[in-house]
């Protein structure tokens, strides 16, 4: 049910991201833990806002906008499963970036954004909805 629609996807994530990372940020800005990043805590909080919270909002929103500006099904099931899964996969690398090559994270996060215009091309592109491209 949860792959049905994106915003339920991406917007369920992102509510759970938030009641995790909320508590963690807190844990390491009060000195309890060390992250296995090397992004550093700061760092690590600012990239996780950007290409995470913020990733999955405008993915559910726009996913789904794109849908209703040009009545053309965008991404559901298990095509949006592997977008979903990118995300996730994005997450988990940047908080082991210290065991990771320096490369993979940004890739991943680089694919999902890539994946997700190609989603949102789809459907504009194909309905010829030019004003919704820019």
């Amino acid at each position: 049910m949860a792959l049905a629609t994106a915003f339920r996807a991406f917007f369920l994530l992102a509510a759970l991201l938030a009641l995790a990372w909320v508590p963690s940020w807190i844990w390491l800005v009060t000195g309890n833990r060390e992250l296995s990043s090397n992004l550093g805590a700061m760092g690590w909080h600012a990239h996780e806002m950007t290409f995470g919270y913020i990733g999955a909002v405008l993915a559910g929103f726009l996913l789904t906008a794109a849908s209703n500006w040009t009545q053309r099904s965008t991404l559901r099931g298990a095509s949006l499963g592997i977008l979903v899964l990118l995300w996730g996969l994005g997450r988990v690398a940047v908080l082991k970036t210290a065991s990771l090559p320096a490369a993979i994270p940004p890739l991943i996060d680089g694919a999902f954004f890539t994946m997700l215009a190609i989603a949102l091309a789809r459907p504009i592109l194909g309905a010829r909805s030019w004003r919704n491209i820019s």
